[in-house]
């Protein structure tokens, strides 16, 4: 999920619909993400910049939450 924001935010938002195809499909790939995620990164361009930080914080939570779920062996607290 970071991997996909970091892209975003280094393209700026001219560019960011083609971004959004290309990150869709990547996410299209995952197994494991919160639901609707790409609907919902993409929302956050649409929102005042202190919403937008907090609907961020609470995808990357959830995100954090379901690998501490589905991949236990990996250090999820790290990443806070």
């Amino acid at each position: 999920l970071l991997g996909v924001s970091d892209l975003l935010l280094q393209q700026g938002k001219s560019s960011h619909e083609r971004d959004f195809n290309r990150m869709s499909r990547l996410i299209e790939q995952m197994t494991i993400a919160a639901e609707n995620l790409a609907d919902q990164l993409e929302s956050l361009f649409h929102l005042e910049a202190p919403i937008a930080a907090n609907q961020f914080e609470a995808l990357v939570r959830e995100t954090v939450e379901l690998v501490k779920i589905h991949m236990p062996s990996i250090d999820a607290l790290s990443v806070r």
